[in-house]
């Protein structure tokens, strides 16, 4: 039955991923490439970078750049700068904030965005 939810294809994200942590530092970068099918969809790719550091043991903050290419036909790469927190409300639950611009096609792409998750760990 047909719900009319998403593109009605499955998508995927084959991703690579590094991590370093050195004391209160940790860095972690990869890219990804995301198969996108759907009318006026095309693949694409997906690079990040971020470093983040523990404030307290608590809280952490961090930082991050990335980078996008177009997901649609005849869209726009985007390029963008987030500044995020992880406070710990328990051993399990998390609290993540991230807000920041978009630099590269920022009026057609990404102006601003902003995100906010309870994390439930495991």
């Amino acid at each position: 039955m047909s719900r009319n939810l998403g593109t009605g294809h499955t998508h995927a994200f084959l991703p690579i991923w590094v991590q370093k942590s050195i004391g209160d530092w940790t860095t972690f970068a990869g890219t990804g490439y995301w198969i996108n099918p759907g009318a006026s969809n095309r693949n694409y790719w997906y690079f990040g970078w971020a470093v983040q550091r523990s404030i307290t043991d608590n809280l952490s903050l961090g930082g991050e750049f990335f980078h996008q290419t177009a997901t649609t036909v005849g869209g726009k790469d985007q390029t963008g700068f987030d500044l995020g927190l992880t406070y710990d409300l328990s051993e399990h639950d998390h609290l993540l904030l991230s807000v920041g611009p978009g630099i590269q096609n920022r009026s057609t792409t990404n102006t601003f965005s902003y995100y906010a998750a309870l994390q439930c760990t495991f």
